[in-house]
C-alpha cells in the first residue's frame, strides 16, 4: 500500500497502480446493456456509501448473460473511494452483478476487500 496526492481529495492510499490510475477513468471491455449498467451501479453504491464511500465507478468488463433461471449478469470493473481517518482509501476490483428475475442485484466475487 503506498500513498498518493490526488486533486480534489488530497492523500489516497492504495497500491501504486491505483494510484497512477486513479484521474484516468475505467477502460469498459465487452458488452452489457446501459440498464444493467445502471442497475448495478446503483446497487454497489448503495452498498458503498454506508463505509464511506465518496466515489464509485463501475464499468463493463465483459459481456453480459441471461442465466437458465433468467437472472442476468455481468462482469464489471468497479473502483471505489472511501474516506479514512487520515487519508482517502482506493480500493479496485472485478466483480459479477447479478440481477434476478425478480429485479433482486447481488455483486459477488471482488479480489479487494475494504478493512
Amino acid at each position: 500500500m503506498v500513498t498518493g496526492w490526488f486533486v480534489g481529495y488530497g492523500q489516497v492510499k492504495g497500491t501504486k497502480e491505483q494510484i497512477a490510475n486513479l484521474a484516468r477513468p475505467l477502460e469498459p471491455r465487452g458488452r452489457v446493456s446501459e440498464q444493467m449498467m445502471e442497475t448495478c451501479r446503483r446497487a454497489l453504491k448503495n452498498a458503498a456509501e454506508p463505509l464511506g464511500a465518496k466515489r464509485v465507478e463501475a464499468v463493463s468488463a465483459g459481456t453480459e448473460t441471461t442465466t437458465a433461471d433468467g437472472a442476468h449478469e455481468a462482469p464489471l470493473e468497479v473502483r471505489i473511494l472511501y474516506q479514512g481517518a487520515s487519508a482517502y482509501e482506493v480500493v479496485q476490483s472485478r466483480v459479477t452483478c447479478r440481477v434476478d428475475a425478480a429485479g433482486a442485484t447481488i455483486a459477488e466475487g471482488g479480489s479487494e476487500a475494504r478493512n
